[in-house]
């Protein structure tokens, strides 16, 4: 189950006449289910267990923001929608400490035609079907219009556009200006020319070697998304020389070189663009709420990074201006979505001077943080005076069908209970108004003076080591912080999405295509922890992996005529067999990933041993023999070895694919 839902294996594996091999060499007396097994009745057993889960997190949450993202996969000739959603709960159970929770809730099929009343109407039942109708505070969006009129017209109050797809909007504009945009074809050209031609690829290697650099191919930016071609124009500016010194010698390719203004230009470009990287993988690796860092950050860049020098060239001034606009149009032109932005960053004790306001625009802030933490206080006193029995039939969990059929007619106890409660819990007056403010303004008092919490440090740890100084602020940023900056969750799961519908199983339903991410999604991020595979478990109890240890058994021969490449720099892949049933263990970036299959081919290759070293630390139980695998489930370096774009470049280049199969 768990390769299956965790690691992205259509069901269809355990049909595989391979795996079947390979579990009856490590198991004989393992009897493997049948596909049919595992979609009928494993998956959708486990996908009920974890809905449970995230049900009982939802349901503890005071409110929740939403996230949306709608992908498309090209197999399936497909478009879905993936919710997520966003919330501050008490950390490990305990209610007297927050954190953040993310879970993935529901992948849907969109319709080409009337695709805005569909997501509406989705939305609106996964609301109801989760319990969340009434906590939905915020959605998170990349703009697309259809999702835009779908939070419209089920009254989200706050529509909060994703950073990384404003981001990745100005850039991208920023490289259609006539001037980059042929730059950057020249680059692209540039980078092929090398990585086509094993010629080229051995002169640059000479070249790096002559001017003692590290040895290293360009980087090509086929994946999609500028920071695949900030990844390419960094690795063009570090081997600017050695590229240079290779055309000069190459007569026949001298109209592949650049000229020293586009060198400029490119160095520019890396200038300008790094921040912007640096702030996506601060983001995208923070572990506290980052819709309170959007204005700082929008802030530094806006006012630093892109911010035009006289020593800009006119393509780098335009391109800044361009990336400049496009997120000022985003984020201050909407002015609820600025108040929004700049009371999330106060109530960060790491912003909270909030020194990019003036003082009327910071007062601004504390009246809307007094309003609504007011309004708060009304519905906490309304709720405390309720009665019980109307709290019953105030949020029903039962569908509308089963509520038609309760009774209409209260019981005659709740009837005297809301009229005693007229008489002596009056809500709403003037002394309670007065009351109500008085205390949040001493509150709000209280929150300023406090001691401006370091940047590195945990504001969620802040708040909840003062939950009992502050009782009504907290409630307040639980309405702010649940707003997430990106589609967290669904930004990450676009890689997972992807993969969940390959073409070796594009004839999965949407309702499969549901199960599969959901349980994907909330695996990685925690939800149903506690449901462990019993195979798993059994596996550990037995004493390790499928096989007993890391590469038992396996006759692995040195080929004397790398030796010298080796010298030379390069880490020399080995070539031999690993017998049957054999394996290796092989610790990436970190990371242990085990190669097991009944037939496993060592294959001979060669790359800079830079790359080598990242792949492969001096800790592998095999310091001197580096290799990779080839085996019954096919060359998986980019998904079993966590590597970079320039590594995946690197291995999967026609000059680097195996020379020789054994």
């Amino acid at each position: 189950m768990g390769l299956i839902c965790e690691g992205l294996y259509p069901a269809s594996i355990v049909d595989e006449p391979t795996f079947k091999v390979l579990l009856r060499t490590a198991e004989p007396r393992y009897e493997l289910p049948s596909r049919k097994f595992f979609c009928s009745k494993a998956i959708p057993e486990r996908y009920g267990a974890v809905r449970d889960a995230v049900l009982k997190e939802l349901a503890d949450a005071a409110c929740c923001g939403i996230s949306t993202d709608l992908w498309r996969s090209e197999s399936q000739n497909r478009t879905y929608v993936t919710l997520a959603a966003h919330f501050l709960g008490g950390g490990g159970g305990t209610p007297h400490c927050l954190s953040v929770g993310s879970r993935c809730l529901k992948t849907f099929e969109v319709p080409e035609d009337n695709a805005a009343e569909t997501i509406t109407r989705v939305l609106y039942e996964t609301f109801i079907e989760w319990g969340v109708s009434s906590k939905v505070f915020g959605a998170t969006t990349d703009g697309g219009k259809d999702v835009a009129k779908a939070c419209s017209l089920l009254d989200i109050a706050v529509q909060m556009p994703c950073l990384g797809h404003t981001f990745d909007a100005g850039i991208q504009q920023a490289f259609q200006l006539p001037k980059l945009g042929a730059l950057l074809a020249r680059c692209r050209r540039l980078v092929e020319y090398f990585q086509q031609s094993t010629v080229a690829m051995y002169m640059l290697y000479q070249k790096q070697t002559q001017q003692r650099a590290a040895p290293c191919m360009l980087v090509s930016n086929r994946v999609p998304g500028w920071g695949s071609t900030l990844a390419m124009l960094q690795r063009l500016k570090e081997q600017q020389f050695a590229v240079a010194g290779v055309l000069l010698e190459d007569s026949n390719n001298h109209h592949l070189m650049l000229e020293a203004a586009e060198w400029a230009t490119i160095e520019g470009l890396v200038d300008l663009l790094q921040p912007f990287q640096q702030v996506a993988e601060m983001l995208s690796a923070s572990r506290y709420p980052s819709i309170s860092m959007v204005k700082p950050l929008l802030h530094m860049l806006l006012n630093t990074t892109l911010n035009v020098k006289e020593t800009d060239s006119k393509e780098i001034s335009m391109a800044k201006e361009v990336i400049a606009k496009e997120l000022a149009r985003t984020y201050q032109e909407t002015p609820e979505i600025d108040m929004f932005l700049n009371v999330a960053t106060f109530l960060d004790p790491r912003y909270k001077r909030l020194p990019f306001l003036s003082a009327f625009e910071r007062q601004q802030v504390e009246n809307r943080v007094v309003e609504g933490a007011k309004g708060l206080l009304e519905k906490l006193k309304e709720g405390a005076c309720r009665p019980a029995e109307d709290k019953v039939y105030a949020v029903p969990d039962e569908p509308p069908a089963k509520k038609r059929a309760l009774s209409p007619t209260p019981a005659p106890a709740s009837v005297i209970n809301n009229m005693l409660a007229e008489i002596f819990c009056p809500t709403g007056g003037v002394e309670d108004q007065e009351e109500w403010h008085a205390q949040v303004v001493e509150e709000l008092s209280n929150f300023k003076s406090q001691k401006v919490l370091g940047l590195g440090e945990d504001p969620l740890k802040w708040w909840s080591d003062r939950l009992a100084l502050f009782p009504v602020l907290p409630k307040v940023l639980q309405r702010y912080w649940c707003v997430a900056a990106t589609r967290v969750c669904p930004e990450r799961l676009f890689g997972s999405a992807a993969n969940v519908v390959l073409a070796k199983r594009n004839r999965l339903a949407p309702a499969h295509v549901d199960e599969q991410v959901f349980l994907y999604e909330n695996a990685r991020a925690g939800a149903g922890a506690e449901l462990e595979d019993e195979s798993s478990c059994s596996r550990r109890a037995a004493g390790g992996g499928w096989c007993g240890g890391p590469g038992r058994g396996s006759d692995v021969r040195r080929d004397p005529k790398h030796r010298e490449q080796e010298r030379a720099g390069f880490a020399v892949g080995t070539w031999g067999v690993l017998p049957r049933g054999g394996g290796a263990r092989i610790p990436a970036k970190g990371k242990d990933v085990t190669w097991r299959s009944c037939k496993c081919w060592l294959v001979g290759f060669q790359m800079p041993k830079s790359t080598s070293d990242a792949l492969f630390p001096t800790s592998s139980p095999y310091p001197s023999i580096r290799f990779l695998c080839q085996g019954g489930f096919g060359f998986k370096s980019e998904k079993n070895i966590k590597t970079s774009a320039d590594e995946i470049n690197l291995l999967l280049s026609p000059a680097h694919k195996p020379s020789r199969w054994m």
